[in-house]
């Protein structure tokens, strides 16, 4: 596959249908963009340090042992990353306060029954065309 212009989109999900899924919206949607995926997070600050990243999505939790996206998202700002971190999560804003994901850099949370509507794809393009990270961001139809 050719080298995307714009830069790079990286999905994060232990689920590979989920990962297929963003991966099919994303190249349908933003052609310009090389999709990226991993399955955890150490593969997936692997890419990330590869550098030229426009956007990275991972979801809330994942897998038997439970790996954190809030982990991932705070290695990523700690070792300097300034892109758009989106989490998404079936989880209540209160649960997500609890464990302290705002105060970690995420850009925006976007909650699992939104994935499956055109706001999710009008709220990817707008963290791309902007590339704003230092704002959190709340998306939901709800």
């Amino acid at each position: 596959m050719e080298e995307a212009e714009k830069g790079k989109i990286l999905v994060v999900d232990d689920s590979k249908a989920i990962r297929r899924f963003y991966c099919g919206i994303f190249q349908k949607n933003f052609p310009d963009y090389n999709v990226l995926e991993a399955d955890n997070n150490k593969r997936a600050l692997l890419l990330a340090r590869r550098g030229d990243i426009s956007l990275l999505i991972t979801d809330h939790e994942r897998g038997i042992e439970v790996e954190k996206g809030v982990d991932l998202v705070r290695e990523l700002r700690d070792s300097g990353a300034s892109y758009p971190i989106l989490m998404v999560s079936g989880h209540v804003p209160l649960k997500l306060k609890q464990e302290g994901v705002l105060e970690q850099g995420v850009s925006g949370i976007i909650y699992k029954p939104d994935i499956f509507d055109d706001i999710f794809i009008k709220i990817i393009g707008e963290f791309l065309e902007t590339g704003k990270s230092d704002t959190y961001e709340a998306y939901s139809r709800a």
